[in-house]
């Protein structure tokens, strides 16, 4: 005896592979699966997960174990999950605002599991139910997203096979967003008695009862889609595919429709319904051309205008749609009088309009001429100020100019009196250094008295003590070495000679007496400082060098400075 299958929800609550937390189903479980609102626990947001639980090929033991009682396919290896983990890795492809996006596939304690965004809004039945029939502008904001939609799926070689007011989503922003694919359904059909929803009465054609892939195409989907549009403006199901075969019970769009949307879009509708599919339109581009053939974009703005229908029975057993109205008795009797006031309103109508247009062309005509001589004294008070304008630029011009001249005059002073500065400022620099070693000499010189010897001794500052101050033949760096003095040498003699080089430098003229030598030249005057008392005389005088120094007058380096 056949095990009995025992197919149950997930319990709220429930934490699927340590991810996904189950908050509650949605909808109804059907044959091929249930869907469950869950929360992503990592990302902490709202997702929907599609369970893969068909009734006769798995069953759930328990809360932990699904066991999968199919068996692969006779003509290939492939199990439920594969067709649907194909499907996913398909639609995880496409990223267009009106598809609903895979984020996640997993298999799980034997069964497969889609992981999709969760939509918050309604879907199109319920929205249908809650707000009535859709008028054009609805019904276009509707259409449209999702002919774009469709062209993408279509464009990849892939079919939706499943369009329908439950599988269409309405976002609280009023777009509309594709759920719930079918291929994979469509597989599974064919080896389980239990998925049979993949053929929805009256939006699925014909060629889908028979599950012959060969036979279906672009023109599968535009005739489902075309059954959601004809809902979305009758608020009635068209009779499934099977019944339209011999004798066609549906009412066309062109009658249901008439006087609340446009021809072209009615039109549209019927093409796409049409039972036989070589006669349906074969792609997205060419039913778009049509639908939208005499459809202006003003046109989507209409107001929606609300028509009652009553359905009465026939005697063949089908049912027609008719306006609520008078009796035609009473429409007979009464129509030519109500033309005739009509009539004669339109033509009172149209004589005051008229007459309020000629008023209001001759006030424009004022209006226009008052305009005019406005126009004339602003072009006056243009002029004029232009005028203004012109003089006022020649005039700061010429202030300018005299600007110009005055800072380039300003700018000569500027520069006479830096050099009048730096010539002042040399001058002092030289009488400091003349104070510095012959401050007698120059106040005497002041009262025009030189003194032709006056005997100045200097002790060495600033020299590190590993180094030594040179002595030079000449003023300067580059000149010849001819002695060194220690860092500690005193009773420096100076020899009343000073040179003050172009980089400012002062050079003095020295004679240096050690217990080796006694040498006559030329030193930086930087590293000297002189000696206020009188002990240099009898220091240098123990001093015994092995080579004296010749006499001052007689330094041959008098006659080169």
């Amino acid at each position: 005896m056949e095990e009995p299958v025992y197919q149950s929800t997930l319990k709220s609550g429930e934490i699927l592979r340590e991810e996904y937390r189950i908050e509650s189903v949605l909808g109804n479980p059907g044959g091929f699966g249930i869907t469950y609102l869950a929360t992503d626990i990592n990302l902490d947001r709202k997702v929907a997960i599609k369970q893969y639980l068909p009734g006769d090929l798995a069953t759930r033991e328990g809360a932990k174990t699904d066991r999968e009682r199919e068996k692969s396919d006779k003509k290939s290896s492939k199990t439920g999950k594969d067709y649907i983990r194909e499907e996913a890795q398909r639609l995880a492809q496409f990223n267009h605002s009106n598809i609903v996006r895979i984020l996640h596939f997993f298999t799980h304690e034997n069964t497969a599991y889609l992981v999709m965004e969760y939509q918050e809004g309604l879907s199109l039945t319920e929205y249908l139910q809650q707000h009535g029939t859709l008028n054009q502008e609805e019904l276009l904001g509707m259409v449209l997203p999702l002919l774009d939609a469709l062209k993408q799926i279509h464009d990849e070689k892939f079919l939706h096979r499943d369009i329908k007011p439950n599988n269409i989503y309405i976002r609280h922003d009023k777009s509309p967003v594709l759920l719930d694919f079918g291929s994979a359904r469509q597989a599974l059909a064919k080896r389980s008695r239990s998925i049979t929803t993949i053929v929805s009465p009256g939006y699925a054609p014909l060629e889908q009862y028979d599950d012959v892939a060969s036979e279906q195409g672009e023109w599968t989907d535009i005739y489902a889609l075309g059954g959601v549009m004809y809902y979305a403006i009758t608020g009635e199901t068209p009779p499934a595919a099977t019944r339209r075969v011999n004798k066609d019970p549906m009412i066309p769009a062109i009658t249901a429709g008439a006087g609340r949307y446009s021809k072209s879009i009615l039109t549209a509708i019927d093409w796409a319904l049409e039972p036989n599919d070589d006669k349906r339109p074969r792609s997205i581009e060419k039913w778009r051309e049509q639908l939208l053939m005499d459809v202006e974009p003003s046109h989507h703005r209409l107001n929606h205008q609300t028509t009652s229908f009553s359905k009465f029975s026939n005697p063949n057993g089908g049912g027609e749609f008719r306006q609520i109205s008078l009796s035609e008795r009473s429409a007979t009797i009464i129509l030519p009088g109500l033309v005739v006031i009509l009539l004669m309103i339109a033509t009172a109508v149209s004589l005051y309009q008229l007459n309020q247009a000629t008023q209001e062309l001759n006030n424009l005509r004022q209006t226009v001429e008052i305009a005019q001589v406005a126009q004339q004294n602003a072009n006056r008070g243009t002029l004029e100020r232009e005028q203004q304008i012109k003089k006022l630029e020649k005039e700061i011009d010429a202030e300018q100019q005299k600007s110009a001249n005055l800072e380039l005059l300003l700018s000569q002073e500027r520069k006479q009196r830096s050099e009048v500065e730096e010539s002042r400022r040399r001058m002092q620099d030289a009488l400091d250094r003349l104070r510095h070693f012959e401050p007698q000499a120059v106040e005497e010189a002041f009262q025009g008295k030189l003194p032709k010897s006056q005997i100045t001794y200097y002790n060495v500052v600033g020299v590190r003590p590993d180094d030594h101050l040179i002595i030079r033949e000449f003023a300067g760096h580059v000149y010849k070495k001819i002695g060194e003095i220690f860092p500690t040498a005193t009773c420096v003699r100076y020899l009343r000679k000073l040179e003050t080089l172009k980089n400012n430098q002062t050079w003095a003229f020295i004679e240096h007496t050690d217990s080796k030598r006694c040498v006559r030249g030329w030193v930086n005057a930087t590293f000297l400082k002189e000696i206020t008392d009188s002990h240099c005389d009898e220091h240098l005088s123990t001093l015994v060098t092995a080579q004296p120094c010749p006499d001052e007058e007689s330094d041959p380096n008098q006659q080169n400075h």
